[in-house]
């Protein structure tokens, strides 16, 4: 698998026509992605710094967790991913 360019998917992320969450609801996403992190650190399970680059850019642009959900999985080419979805998966990537 390709390593994955944040950059390029902060561009394809930002081109996605969705509803942003507003400014409480992505402090909440924040929060509950803080914990999120946290609790993998304790299970021995830590995200590399492209991982946290990428779930970073999806906090910053606000995305609703249902929809970061389907990000990652169209990046991963996964079979339940949305195929409509723009986003390149990484496998994919030149």
């Amino acid at each position: 698998m390709m390593p994955l360019d944040v950059e390029v998917v902060r561009a394809e992320v930002r081109a996605l026509a969705y509803a942003r969450g507003t400014a409480d609801e992505a402090a909440d996403w924040r929060r509950a992605d803080a914990d999120a992190r946290h609790n993998n650190v304790i299970e021995g399970l830590e995200f590399s710094p492209v991982e946290d680059a990428l779930f970073d850019i999806l906090r910053d642009e606000a995305v609703p967790p249902e929809l970061a959900t389907q990000i990652v999985l169209k990046l991963h080419d996964h079979p339940n991913a949305d195929q409509s979805l723009a986003i390149t998966p990484v496998g994919n990537r030149w």
